[in-house]
């Protein structure tokens, strides 16, 4: 039996194909790793979204209430380990 004639059998069919899936699987997870860790970056923390709107508000496109409830809604969403409890006696 040769090469050819053993890669034609059903059992190593399977093998290969199942080595190809697992290989385009492997492609696929580090292509979509890789467009994730570039999603994440893009996105904002808290002080930056203050900042912005902040600027919105120097140049008129919101007013100074409408400043003063979009930054405490945001304050109240900062995760907690962002914010420092205050200490008693201090």
């Amino acid at each position: 039996m040769s090469i050819t004639d053993y890669l034609e059998t059903p059992v190593a069919r399977i093998i290969i194909n199942v080595a190809l899936i697992a290989m385009l699987l492997a492609i696929g997870f580090f292509i979509v790793r890789k467009f994730r860790d570039r999603i994440d970056e893009d996105i904002p923390d808290v002080d930056e979204h203050l900042v912005n709107f902040e600027e919105m508000h120097s140049r008129g496109d919101i007013s100074a209430p409408e400043l003063r409830s979009i930054s405490t809604v945001i304050e109240d969403s900062r995760p907690e380990e962002e914010t420092e409890p205050e200490e008693p006696g201090e």
